[in-house]
């Protein structure tokens, strides 16, 4: 495998069955896509406002490949984990859909997001 592939994939190199799922929830019900977009899953020149900077302060959509391996997180750096970035850092609602998933689904879409 590829140094800079994450060693959460499965042996094969693909996806394991829970970041399937996860995958499906970027697709769907999270509405992650809807921002982070393209083959890097992000980083297209979108912009977006997710409640941590003043109100309608947009900043840059990052991508997400690799980001098993960027932390911390957040433009300020202020998440330490992804799952600070959906629980603690996510009060304004504003990272998709993410906070009507239930505690398995986004167990699932941090797995796919660690996998990518």
């Amino acid at each position: 495998l590829d140094d800079s592939l994450s060693a959460d994939l499965a042996r094969d190199g693909s996806l394991t069955p829970a970041a399937a799922r996860g995958e499906a929830l970027f697709q769907g019900k999270a509405g992650c896509v809807g921002c982070h977009a393209g083959p890097r899953a992000g980083g297209t020149g979108a912009r977006a406002w997710i409640g941590t900077t003043p109100e309608g302060r947009e900043l840059d959509v990052p991508h997400l490949l690799g980001v098993h391996d960027s932390v911390p997180y957040l433009h300020d750096a202020r998440a330490g984990s992804l799952e600070e970035v959906f629980g603690r850092w996510n009060q304004a609602k504003r990272h998709g859909a993410a906070h009507t998933l239930t505690e398995t689904e986004l167990g699932d879409l941090l797995r796919y997001l660690r996998e990518l």
